[in-house]
């Protein structure tokens, strides 16, 4: 799999699922997470001069079966999730308590 620049193309829901791999530019304090799982429906929030996305690979599989044991999530010092904050309408990260990683609101869109 290689990188797709959004600038290039938004993924949508139907041809890459609900959540996709994002990489994008950060300053220095929050260079570790450049990297994160983001909901596919909020990728169109993002600068798309500084972000690139990619599908998610398969899951681990054991047998015919998913191994339910491998976390796929990504958790950057309680940091779980990135999404939009209903107060200030910004991308963001989710703290581990559901709350704004910059304005601590709890709403969520």
């Amino acid at each position: 799999m290689e990188w797709i620049r959004l600038s290039d193309k938004l993924p949508t829901i139907e041809n890459q699922g609900v959540k996709v791999l994002l990489y994008r530019i950060m300053n220095e304090d929050q260079k570790l997470l450049s990297t994160t799982i983001h909901e596919t429906a909020m990728v169109k929030h993002c600068n798309p001069d500084e972000t690139w996305w990619m599908p998610l690979p398969e899951p681990p599989c054991v047998g015919n079966n998913v191994d339910a044991s491998v976390d796929l999530s990504i958790n950057y010092d309680g940091v779980l999730a990135t999404g939009v904050c209903d107060n200030d309408l910004h991308n963001t990260q989710v703290e581990a308590d559901g709350r704004c990683h910059h304005c601590e609101s709890d709403k969520m869109i």
